[in-house]
């Protein structure tokens, strides 16, 4: 008759064998899941930055030089606040600041040619704060009724960031760099 204490020893390694497995294959859980941010740089090479790194909704979203600061890493996740997973060809997502966990999105949800962007509650989620990535390697438009643009296409440290037409300039094309 098999030893009771050597059986049990026996199914306590075979389930934590098949624990360990199953962790190498689903990953960590989300609580424990690694974030990644990125830069999201103009067609400028300037980074969209929160205005003044303000936390308040509403405040103003812009190009300014980057300085690695949290008010220009930005989190993608997807319509149900989940890690939007690889960025590749297209996806639908809400775009996050690091430092206010805000959403980027169209001041008074307008869908106005040329209305602002600014940073708002993603609780308080509409339209105008969930965007379309499309694009291909690491150069995206950003597209909700419109595309995000830099106004006037200017170079400028401080230029506003609004929405315009999505004509497929490369004024309207977004890189995104990983943060390390």
């Amino acid at each position: 008759m098999p030893n009771p204490m050597t059986r049990r020893t026996a199914r306590l390694a075979a389930l934590s064998s098949v624990a360990l497995a199953q962790s190498l294959v689903v990953g960590p859980g989300p609580a424990h899941a690694a974030v990644q941010y990125y830069e999201i740089r103009s067609p400028s090479n300037m980074c969209l930055s929160v205005a003044a790194s303000s936390l308040r909704d509403g405040a103003d979203v812009i190009q300014w030089n980057c300085l690695g600061a949290t008010d220009q890493r930005w989190r993608l996740t997807n319509v149900a606040d989940r890690p939007a997973g690889k960025l590749e060809h297209g996806l639908l997502v809400k775009i996050r600041a690091q430092h206010s966990d805000k959403c980027l999105a169209v001041a008074q949800d307008s869908l106005e040619l040329g209305a602002d962007t600014v940073q708002a509650d993603c609780g308080d989620m509409t339209t105008t704060a969930t965007w379309w990535l499309n694009g291909s390697g690491d150069l995206y438009s950003i597209e909700g009724e419109h595309c995000v643009s830099v106004e006037h296409a200017s170079a400028r440290k401080g230029a506003d960031v609004v929405q315009g037409d999505c004509e497929g300039s490369s004024r309207q094309k977004w890189r995104f760099t990983p943060w390390e």
